[in-house]
């Protein structure tokens, strides 16, 4: 099986779609703000050159088909003009036990309006169907309490807590380890 996200999904107001070097530039938009990147595991982008190094350890996950990485797209009208508005990724694949880590962020600009919440229920909806996998696992800063609710809404389960699990931004963070099984996905 090829694990990889084949064409684009499509949601009411989203596309999903496989990120490319060309989105680089609005990725950077997203990943420079520290208010947006504040409880993810890894320092903000300061530079071109980190959005580079990003691309290339994607390219890398890709061919070793350990992650997918994908942009969330704002759709149009037309679906010309494209508004990324976040990404969605799949990484630490472990396709003999049919499980992954799933993860997401979406730009400050783009909070609040439930795109979030569209854009994973189609991303972990593929997960199981198209890729079928058998378990899902998302870890979020324990202070990150909207994406904290986003999971629970999403259906996935608190399993607890692992402490002082990242360091991220200067700071320890401990970290909530949520679970989704593919039976209890309801989409």
């Amino acid at each position: 099986m090829n694990y990889t996200l084949e064409t684009p999904l499509l949601t009411t107001r989203l596309m999903i779609r496989l990120a490319e070097r060309d989105d680089l530039d609005a990725l950077f938009a997203l990943h420079s703000d520290p208010g947006t990147t504040r409880y993810i595991p890894h320092m903000h982008w300061t530079t071109r050159a980190d959005a580079d190094v990003w691309f290339a350890r994607l390219r890398v996950r890709r061919e070793q088909q350990s992650a997918v990485q994908c942009v969330i797209v704002k759709r149009t009208t037309d679906d010309l003009a494209e508004t990324i508005v976040g990404t969605a990724m799949l990484f630490n694949l472990d396709v003999a036990s049919g499980l992954a880590e799933i993860g997401y962020l979406l730009g400050r600009g783009h909070w609040g309006k439930g795109y979030a919440t569209e854009a994973m229920a189609a991303f972990i909806d593929f997960s199981f169907s198209t890729l079928n996998l058998r378990r899902l696992e998302a870890t979020v800063d324990v202070r990150n309490v909207a994406s904290n609710k986003l999971l629970e809404r999403l259906g996935f389960v608190l399993e607890g807590v692992l402490r002082e699990r990242w360091l991220a931004a200067s700071e320890l963070q401990n970290i909530n380890l949520h679970g989704l099984l593919k039976r209890e996905w309801k989409p």
